[in-house]
């Protein structure tokens, strides 16, 4: 688990969204339900954007698992400090459908706002990362 330091040096990490999958929880935010997200022939495009504005775009394929963090060994490498070095997994099975997995990162993977283990996407859902945000567009 990433640290950060304080006066004896031992506190947990936590990125902040925890206060937001709280008020998800009690119902204070609430997301609408978008349909299922099925990889078409031209691939999906995932869209990952930081809180400065900043973003990205890949196209993703069929039939193919990678993983998600800040160290540089993922296939996806995010350039953000409230991101564990290897938090998720992302998988597009040979159907076309999307799953996503937390891989016990210390803030957890956080879908439309609920923190998930493991979650099939749906077109538009927001994967929140410590200060990083993946969106799914259909191809």
């Amino acid at each position: 688990m990433d640290r950060v330091g304080d006066d004896d040096g031992a506190r947990p990490f936590c990125c902040g969204a925890c206060q937001h999958v709280e008020e998800v929880a009690q119902g204070k935010v609430s997301y609408p339900p978008s349909p299922p997200l099925i990889l078409g022939a031209a691939g999906i495009a995932l869209v990952i954007r930081r809180g400065s504005g900043q973003h990205r775009i890949l196209l993703v394929a069929r039939d193919v698992r990678l993983t998600i963090g800040r160290a540089s060994t993922n296939d996806i490498q995010l350039d953000d400090k409230f991101v564990d070095r290897r938090a998720c997994q992302l998988e597009i099975t040979s159907s076309g459908e999307v799953f996503i997995s937390d891989l016990n990162s210390a803030c957890g993977t956080i879908v439309n706002g609920r923190k998930v283990d493991r979650a099939g996407l749906h077109e538009r859902d927001a994967i929140q990362l410590g200060h990083t945000v993946l969106t799914f567009d259909q191809g």
